[in-house]
């Protein structure tokens, strides 16, 4: 298990909401030492902890895990194709540059 993407993608997942690593441990009942040791990768949160976190940042476990789990990418990719089938193809055109602008960014 990749300790250090899991934690890079809660502090990702943190920061996008605006919380520092001080009020996020306030919010779950963890020390702030702690969850820097997460977000660093140094420990990995026991299961409850894990679902405080994720709960606490409104992010899909999936998000945390996708690189560890193989069937998320598989499944993002089942609903990304059920979202295109439900648009125009001058949407799906416009979805497709909207995307490229994005990875290109990145």
């Amino acid at each position: 298990m990749d300790k250090e993407l899991i934690g890079k993608r809660i502090k990702e997942a943190r920061k996008r909401i605006g919380l520092t690593q001080e009020k996020l441990a306030e919010k779950i009942g963890i020390a702030e030492v702690y969850l820097s040791e997460i977000e660093r990768g140094i420990k990995l949160p026991s299961l409850s902890t894990f679902v405080d976190i994720i709960n606490a940042l409104e992010v899909s476990a999936d998000f945390v895990l996708a690189g560890e789990i193989k069937a998320a990418n598989a499944n993002l990719g089942d609903e990304l194709s059920s979202l295109l089938s439900s648009v125009s193809p001058k949407q799906r055109l416009a979805l497709l540059e909207i995307i490229k602008a994005y990875v290109s960014s990145v």
